[in-house]
């Protein structure tokens, strides 16, 4: 339940569970060359099961599970940001609409997207966008009232269309300008069967803000766990 991303060469692994079982926030960075790993700065909190992308040079993890302040793991909404050159973590300034692990991320037209995930036993079709835009180059809109001038701040995460079907434990990609949602767990915690995984594929149009199934479904193995994969020569692995 690390969250693990491929970057300028090397493989980075963040947070999960020690052999205790207790939450962590350690970063480990593999290099394919030398064979090694490295440990690198941990993250600021300990996190596991989040959703990690790469954005403007930086590292991004978000949500995910974390250690509450009696020591039981709880639900985050909150996101770090790494910066590859100085070896250091800061805190991004906005929180999510909603808590959620297990959930998928990915950027599409310079906004971040995250999808689905899981919370309260169930697993999501939730989907926000972070309007980078928005949120670098027009933060204020202005209204006049009884001709006095009110400034406020335009919230930078929107919620937009959800996907057909509540996923977690799943892959989501940027393909051709579109988001790619594919395989996962979809079913809440009572309604989970011996085999529960969803093989459905979906595809999120930005200009239609909709989400339509596709054809193509993935093949299930014996017992799966869930789908992961990446991008690869512009193919879906």
């Amino acid at each position: 339940f690390c969250g693990a991303v491929f970057f300028k060469g090397f493989l980075y692994t963040f947070g999960g569970y020690d052999i205790d079982n207790k939450i962590i926030n350690s970063v480990e960075r593999y290099c394919f060359e030398k064979k090694k790993w490295k440990f690198m700065s941990p993250m600021i909190e300990e996190r596991c099961a989040p959703a990690v992308i790469v954005f403007d040079n930086h590292i991004y993890a978000i949500g995910g599970r974390g250690r509450g302040s009696d020591s039981e793991d709880v639900y985050l909404d909150t996101i770090e940001v790494y910066d590859i050159e100085t070896n250091k973590w800061s805190m991004f300034e906005e929180r999510m609409e909603n808590k959620r692990s297990t959930c998928a991320a990915a950027v599409l037209n310079r906004n971040i997207y995250v999808c689905g995930g899981w919370y309260n036993e169930k697993a999501l079709n939730f989907v926000e966008m972070f309007d980078t835009k928005l949120k670098r180059f027009d933060p204020l809109k202005f209204h006049y009232c009884n001709k006095q001038l009110i400034t406020f701040k335009e919230a930078p995460w929107k919620t937009v269309k959800p996907m057909n079907k509540a996923r977690e434990q799943f892959l989501v990609v940027e393909h051709h300008g579109k988001l790619w949602a594919i395989g996962g767990y979809s079913k809440s915690k009572k309604e989970q069967q011996d085999d529960f995984c969803d093989s459905s594929v979906e595809v999120y149009d930005s200009y239609k803000n909709s989400w339509a199934y596709v054809n193509t479904k993935c093949e299930l193995k014996t017992n799966p766990l869930y789908v992961s994969g990446c991008l690869i020569k512009k193919k879906n692995y």
